[in-house]
């Protein structure tokens, strides 16, 4: 056996999402990799530009912000200037990607854009849909650039949409791997208030 229960490639886990998505609606980072790796899913990044400059990027998916950002300084802390883009379904159209793909949407944390997304990609007629619990921040935490798992002695994973706080906590040491070990990656929840993309837009 080469896998953890639970953990991709568990065969228990590829059946289950084979089963339940799109229709669960959320799926975590363990079963977003599944549905990626075994149903052909597609990730649906939609961050803004300015975090793909300094945040890790899903190599295998595409990116369509549902808010267009500038980066700027508020009070000593890093903020966004931020306009909704109104051209968002149209934009994911262009990308190939059509109201029957598969896709897992996510951004920084799974919570404010990706419910966005999920709600306008549904109005707009697309139907094999899926948000990421823990968006990007949580799947770095799990998964390294190279799509590797991170090396972890220990690992406890707590997250709620209420925004109780989330976190994974892990050790490793193999000089081999060292982009595989997990350091700390930031907060997993993101601290920006984004603005609401389906009230900006009249919806």
């Amino acid at each position: 056996q080469t896998w953890l229960p639970g953990k991709w490639p568990d065969p228990e886990l590829v059946d289950y999402c084979g089963e339940n998505f799109p229709d669960e609606g959320i799926c975590s980072a363990e079963q977003a990799m599944c549905l990626m790796e075994d149903y052909g899913y597609t990730f649906l990044d939609v961050r803004s530009d300015p975090e793909l400059n300094v945040h890790a990027v899903i190599r295998t998916g595409v990116h369509v912000p549902i808010i267009n950002a500038k980066k700027l300084f508020r009070d000593g802390k890093v903020d966004y200037d931020q306009t909704v883009n109104r051209e968002f379904v149209n934009q994911v159209k262009t990308k190939g990607i059509t109201e029957d793909t598969k896709i897992i949407v996510c951004c920084s944390d799974g919570r404010q854009r990706a419910i966005m997304a999920l709600m306008a990609l549904d109005d707009a007629g697309f139907t094999n849909i899926v948000g990421m619990k823990g968006g990007v921040n949580m799947w770095t935490r799990i998964f390294d650039s190279k799509m590797v798992r991170r090396l972890q002695a220990e690992a406890k994973e707590v997250y709620s949409h209420e925004g109780d706080g989330c976190g994974i906590h892990g050790s490793g040491a193999n000089f081999a791997k060292v982009d595989s070990v997990l350091f700390d990656l930031g907060p997993v929840q993101d601290e920006i208030d984004w603005i609401d993309w389906q009230e900006e837009m009249g919806q």
